[in-house]
């Protein structure tokens, strides 16, 4: 906390980096001509929640990381020529 002008060197945040995961995705292709198509994408991904670890005791911080889950919903798209 710069604004008290205190400083914690080398906190550690999470107590590790592994974290239950899993996704799936899919995807398509559509033939515009013999040489050309469009691709599109999309996959659906979640990980848990990360282990925090306590070295932000005591400095009003503590819950900062309590929300690391998350899901995600990438879109791709793209052309395919071939020559």
């Amino acid at each position: 906390m710069p604004q008290a002008n205190v400083v914690l060197p080398n906190v550690d945040f999470f107590d590790s980096s592994v974290v239950p995961a899993f996704g799936m995705g899919g995807g398509l292709q559509v033939a515009l001509s013999d040489r050309l198509a469009f691709q599109g994408g999309v996959d659906l991904r979640w990980h848990g929640d990360l282990k925090a670890k306590d070295g932000l005791a005591g400095t009003g911080l503590e819950p900062i990381n309590d929300k690391s889950r998350r899901w995600a919903l990438p879109i791709t798209g793209g052309l395919t020529v071939r020559f």
